[in-house]
Parts: C-alpha cells; structure tokens; sequence
C-alpha cells in the first residue's frame, strides 16, 4: 500500500500576521461547507523539491480548518523515476523522451500505486507526472480526481503531452488550442492578494517617510551627545552607551543609583553638564 506520510500539527491562526485576519478568516469561511470532506495528496517523494515543502506545511493546515486531509507517497524503483525524469523534462520542451519501455514501467508502477490505494476519498490531488497515470486503475476510489503539474507546460514535447491526454477529458478547439471539461477552476482560482499588497506597500511609505528619518535623526542626535560627553570627560564607547541608556530609562536625567554606582566618579558639575547636553541632543 501507499505509504503514509507523518505530519506535526500546524493552526492557520499562526499565519494572521502575515496574510492578515480577512484571509483567514475567509479561508474558514470557505471550509465550512467542506468540513469532513476526505482529501488525499498523492507524490512521488516526502523529501526534496516543491511538492513536499508544500505538502509539509498545507496538509496540517487542512487538517486545522475540519477537512480530512491525508498525504501518502508512490512506492517505485530506480527506473521508474529515471522513466519519470525523463517525462518531467520532456513536459517542458526537452525533445528527448520515454522509449516505449519506459512507457510500459510508467503504466506498470502507476497501476501497481492504484491497486494497492485504499478507501474512499472525496477529493485524490495528484502531484507532479509520476503518479498521473493512477486514476486509469483507480477512478472509484475518488469522486473527484486534480492533478496538479507544478511544471511549466507552456512549450511542451508533443510526444508526452500525447500520451497523458487520455487520461483527462479534453476538446480541442478550432484555432489549435485545448478545452479542459474537468471541473477544476476552483482548484486554480487565485486569491485576491490585493489587500496584501496595500498593506505592504502601506509598510515600505512608512518606512521611507517616517521610520527612515526617525532613525537617521536618532543617530545623528546619539552622535551628537557622545561628542558632547566626550568634551566634559574621557570614557570608553561601551561607558557613554550606558550612560546615554540610564538617562533615556530616566527622562534625561541620572538617577541617584547610577550616580552612587557606576557613574560615582563624575562631578555635580559634570553631572549637570551631561544632562544638559542630553536634553539639548534630543530634546
């Protein structure tokens, strides 16, 4: 049987400060009429590439909103993912391609992955070539069945996309092109990512506008005082750091413990100096 992939937990509520509450909120909103729903993911590997640093993080994250969700890797020899190689290439334009012999261990471990899958599932999403040929042997398995390519199928070697357009319902069309008739546009729909993009561009104006000027005045301000710090006494940088420090932590002013302890040696004279220049620097 297919083997199982094991997966730690993961609470869609951790990405809020980064999609922000309305996608995620929306996101639920979405998966209440989809809870229960049985989805499996189905790859070639658990470790590497694309597909598994996806799956890591999206399973969980399906599990989290009250879908079923569940990943199981192919089982296959060397030479059904060298086979597999060559048909990922060649999809995306490489004019070499699967001799007949590899075609024939292609078919062989694809239905050999679909007769050992077990129970029934909503929803089965294939993932990358090599397990695309399981649905032939294993339709009833799934009410619905997605591949997802993950590839670049803009100038593809003829020969392969030939060979898989059996196994999705298709027409062509008068001027060259292919009508998919599989009803699959929910599961490409692109969100609407234009809040996450005013609110990073909201982020950078701030940035430049206030952060940025905020900061060089701050430095120029720190610049200032240590070099008034310096005409009254002589210390080390790490010393006029603390010092400066005290002084924030007290409204610019050394309060009476520093002046006992660390600050013992300076004069009321001296004292009085360096909060003036405080004051004066950021004030």
């Amino acid at each position: 049987m297919l083997q199982e992939v094991a997966l730690g937990t993961k609470s869609l509520a951790d990405y809020t400060h980064l999609a922000g509450r309305g996608l995620v909120d929306e996101i639920r909103e979405l998966a209440e009429k989809l809870q229960g729903k049985r989805v499996l993911h189905v790859s070639a590997t658990a470790f590497g590439g694309g597909v598994s640093e996806i799956l890591y993080t999206l399973v969980p994250l399906m599990r989290d909103v009250g879908l079923e969700a569940h990943w199981q890797v192919i089982m296959g020899r060397e030479e059904f993912f060298n086979a597999t190689k060559l048909l990922h290439n060649s999809l995306q334009g490489d004019p070499n391609t699967l001799t007949p012999n590899q075609w024939e261990l292609f078919d062989h471990y694809n239905k050999m992955n679909a007769d050992s899958l077990e129970g029934e599932w909503d929803v089965i999403i294939v993932h990358d070539p090599q397990p695309i040929g399981m649905r032939h042997n294993a339709g009833d398995h799934a009410k619905n069945w997605v591949w997802r390519c993950h590839i670049d199928l803009s100038e593809p070697n003829p020969e392969p996309i030939g060979r898989l357009l059996p196994l999705i319902k298709w027409q062509s069309t008068d001027n060259g092109n292919v009508t998919v008739l599989n009803d699959t546009a929910d599961y490409y729909r692109f969100f609407d990512a234009t809040p996450h993009a005013e609110f990073l561009y909201e982020c950078v104006a701030r940035t430049i506008d206030t952060d940025l000027p905020a900061e060089a005045k701050y430095l120029e301000s720190y610049d200032t005082f240590k070099r008034s710090v310096m005409e009254i006494v002589d210390m080390p940088d790490n010393t006029v750091d603390l010092l400066f420090r005290f002084l924030r932590q007290n409204k610019g002013a050394l309060s009476k413990r520093a002046r006992e302890k660390e600050f013992a040696k300076l004069t009321d004279k001296e004292v009085s100096e360096i909060e003036a220049n405080y004051n004066d620097a950021f004030n």
